[in-house]
């Protein structure tokens, strides 16, 4: 991954528990960032990322949307 990236995506097969709380923690990093800083990183996951590793952080998001919307 592209420096300053490392560690930021849960890779491979880790347990979903882990998983969750590592996404919290991106999330509530993400939030604090500026609208130009959360570009600048979502372009830098997307060059960076495996299509199966997207994948994956697509479905948190879907996952995430659905459960906003339904509280």
């Amino acid at each position: 991954m592209e420096s300053g990236t490392e560690g930021l995506i849960p890779l491979g097969n880790e347990p979903q528990t882990r998983t969750s709380l590592e996404v919290e923690d991106i999330y509530d990093s993400i939030k604090t960032l500026s609208s130009a800083g959360k570009a600048q990183l979502i372009h830098r996951l997307i060059t960076t990322l495996t299509v199966d590793e997207m994948a994956d952080i697509l479905d948190e998001i879907a996952i995430r949307l659905r459960n906003a919307s339904s509280q």
